[in-house]
């Protein structure tokens, strides 16, 4: 699903939903195409069919009928197949966490290190998606956190579902002095496109 020039969000289906945001030059018929062959090829099949060779006939096939970059076409595969065979329990993705070097807030080098070492502990980002249960957008602002470390940011989230489930959360975590309106139409969008995708794949089983 594209949901910026050059950013696609992926989205897997089985007996959760997990997604991941992916900075790729993909225009929106190629990825409404990869969705397809990815759907040919798995949909109604049982986690146990999904094996590694499985995964490799379809990035054959992928190939064969679409012109995407081996690096990005690895990467999706990955995680569909990660996705597939994990456990089951809470995943959490982080993406374009170095673009919080842009603010003067982290040009403090150790400062810096301090916050990517928290981004880099899922068990803390665990705790910090756990720590946020509004049903619609929430906002934490600074001292409002329950991180020292996030006491100079902002968190923004928002649940998205699968039926009349809360499937997972996405946010943004960002300066103080973000521009709330816009990250919350953003969110608010993504989510919305999420709900969407899910209750189609509800309606199709």
């Amino acid at each position: 699903m594209p949901i910026a020039a050059q950013t696609v969000m992926l989205i897997v289906v089985t007996r959760t939903v997990r997604n991941k945001v992916m900075n790729i030059d993909i225009d929106s018929a190629t990825c409404m195409s990869l969705a397809n062959i990815l759907n040919e090829h798995l949909a109604g099949l049982k986690a146990g069919e999904i094996t590694f060779d499985k995964i490799q006939d379809i990035q054959k096939d992928i190939e064969n009928r679409l012109s995407l970059h081996p690096k990005v076409l690895i990467d999706i595969m990955h995680f569909v197949y990660e996705t597939i065979t994990d456990s089951g329990e809470t995943e959490i993705y982080v993406n374009n966490a170095k673009s919080i070097l842009k603010y003067p807030e982290y040009n403090d080098v150790e400062k810096a290190e301090k916050i990517f070492t928290f981004l880099d502990d899922k068990e803390n980002l665990k705790k910090l998606v756990a720590s946020s249960d509004a049903d619609g957008i929430e906002a934490k602002i600074g001292k409002e956190n329950d991180f020292e470390i996030l006491q100079d940011c902002s968190l923004v989230t928002i649940n998205y579902s699968l039926g009349n489930k809360k499937a997972g959360k996405i946010g943004v975590i960002g300066p103080k002095r973000m521009n709330y309106s816009k990250v919350f139409a953003s969110l608010d969008l993504i989510s919305n496109e999420i709900d969407k995708i899910l209750n189609e794949y509800i309606s199709d089983e």
